[in-house]
């Protein structure tokens, strides 16, 4: 979103980059900038104590790695019509209980806004329908201790920030509320 007093001087696929002119205390003005992204939102399906992750293996990439099935936000869309359609797409599921978890929001160089979501109530609805060329998707089922094990050991692609902040929720009443957020 565009402040008063910016100008966009570069506007990509997936970014978007302000400048402004700021008056300084001492009168004079100097050029800011900062850039804003297209939102991520990541989808944890859970199931009969059970997380489904994505195995992922994309052009840019040399290896395969685990991550939560996710993707950019197109700027025009509501965020959970895309989350639910991605979530369709990439498992071929669809949820009955579909809610936000936790929306984090970056406001410093770069702003960001990232979504996460909780499916739950999945049920098969399709095939799965990736798109063609650019990844290669294998799904499947992980323990929800295991998944905290995965957070704790780096071992799944959670995007920056989000995994310190787990990190630091890491304790016996937050693991077991957790536990019961998700199996509701």
């Amino acid at each position: 979103m565009k402040r008063d007093n910016e100008r966009i001087v570069f506007s990509g696929t997936r970014l978007r980059v302000y400048q402004r002119d700021q008056e300084l205390f001492d009168g004079t003005s100097k050029v800011f900038e900062r850039a804003q992204r297209m939102s991520p939102a990541y989808i944890l399906p859970v199931q009969e104590w059970k997380i489904l992750l994505a195995y992922q293996k994309q052009p840019h990439k040399e290896d395969r790695y685990r991550s939560h099935v996710w993707w950019l936000i197109e700027r025009w869309e509501d965020i959970y019509d895309w989350a639910k359609r991605e979530l369709l797409e990439e498992t071929w599921f669809e949820s009955a209980r579909f809610e936000q978890y936790r929306k984090y929001s970056g406001r410093w160089l770069v702003w960001v806004d990232k979504y996460v979501f909780i499916a739950k109530d999945l049920k098969k609805v399709a095939e799965q329908n990736l798109d063609t060329g650019s990844e290669i998707i294998e799904l499947k089922w992980v323990t929800i201790e295991t998944y905290i094990d995965m957070l704790i050991h780096r071992q799944c692609w959670w995007g920056s920030g989000w995994r310190e902040e787990i990190m630091l929720k890491m304790i016996d009443w937050w693991i077991e509320d957790f536990k019961k957020l998700l199996l509701q």
